[in-house]
């Protein structure tokens, strides 16, 4: 569910220096506010795109790999996202403390507790992204970890590569 979060801004091409902070600031705060246990205003030239990421999905090979359109081999190459990050000039970078440890130590209940925290990290993602986004931000994006496919759709394979697959073939 959605929080009402205020009017929409209308978007500028330039956002007084002041203005950018207090906003910044403010989406920090919300991602505070919607579960994260610490979060942070950094340089996004800060992120670093590292290709040894995508050899975790393949070596050894996740179950979901080929199967969703962010992931490995469809996901979008390192350089593309490189030149696309560069781009920004801010990044708020959060953490989740997940508690009880222990959900990720017990292989038992594992699986069950990455796709709980995982939700989680993808829907405070996403509640920022549209906040900075209905702030005027129209270029404000939320990059998140894990297979949606688990943690949100629940589907086998992505449905954007099915209905991709329909239309090429």
């Amino acid at each position: 569910m959605l929080d009402k979060i205020g009017t929409t801004r209308l978007i500028s091409l330039k956002v007084p220096y002041k203005t950018l902070r207090k906003d910044l600031e403010n989406f920090k705060q919300k991602a505070l506010d919607f579960g994260a246990s610490m979060a942070e205003i950094i340089p996004a030239k800060w992120v670093e795109i590292d290709e040894r990421v995508r050899l975790k999905c393949a070596i050894p090979l996740c179950s979901w790999y080929g199967k969703n359109i962010y992931c490995p081999p469809q996901g979008f190459e390192p350089e593309f996202m490189r030149k696309a990050l560069s781009l920004y000039s801010w990044a708020i970078l959060f953490a989740l403390d997940v508690v009880p440890v222990k959900e990720f130590a017990d292989r038992s209940v594992e699986a069950d507790s990455v796709m709980k925290w995982s939700k989680k990290n993808m829907e405070i993602v996403g509640r920022v992204e549209t906040l900075a986004f209905g702030s005027g931000y129209y270029l404000a994006l939320g990059l998140s970890h894990y297979c949606c496919l688990q943690a949100l759709c629940h589907q086998e394979r992505c449905l954007v590569l099915m209905v991709a697959s329909v239309l090429i073939h």
